[in-house]
């Protein structure tokens, strides 16, 4: 199934960047909560930092995906062009992710947490440059 070819009435006027960055942050902020809820649940059990961490991902990923695919970026492209993309865009935010995870934690001792924080500093605004210019972009 296609998303729609415009973006809703309501955001008419609006410029689409705006638009779009106003939803990836709706949509990653969701998603953000999902991973840290995640990680930090998983952690709490026992699960150590860079397998919490990879709980938290996998449990994100889907929800950032749905989200932008229908929402963010509506219309822009299909399941078979995105889908790939995304996958690699996920791939490359995993290995950032832990790589975070592993120097708080091997080189500056830091607690967990922080490494949480700078994820959320770091990949989220990386992701939707990814994501407008690639990911979902409609091929010509």
């Amino acid at each position: 199934m296609r998303p729609p070819d415009r973006v809703p009435a309501a955001t008419d006027g609006l410029p689409l960047i705006l638009v779009q960055l106003l939803r990836f942050i709706g949509v990653g902020s969701v998603a953000t909560v999902v991973h840290v809820a995640a990680a930090f649940f998983a952690n709490l059990l026992g699960a150590p930092p860079l397998a919490a961490n990879t709980v938290g991902f996998l449990c994100s990923v889907t929800t950032s995906y749905l989200g932008n695919f229908y929402w963010t970026f509506s219309g822009a492209a299909d399941h078979a062009q995105s889908l790939g993309r995304f996958a690699a865009m996920a791939a490359l935010a995993f290995v950032v992710t832990t790589a975070i995870a592993y120097i708080v934690q091997t080189y500056f001792g830091g607690p967990f947490i922080v490494a949480l924080a700078l994820m959320v500093l770091i990949v989220p605004p990386m992701n939707f440059v990814l994501g407008r210019l690639w990911v979902f972009r409609r091929s010509s």
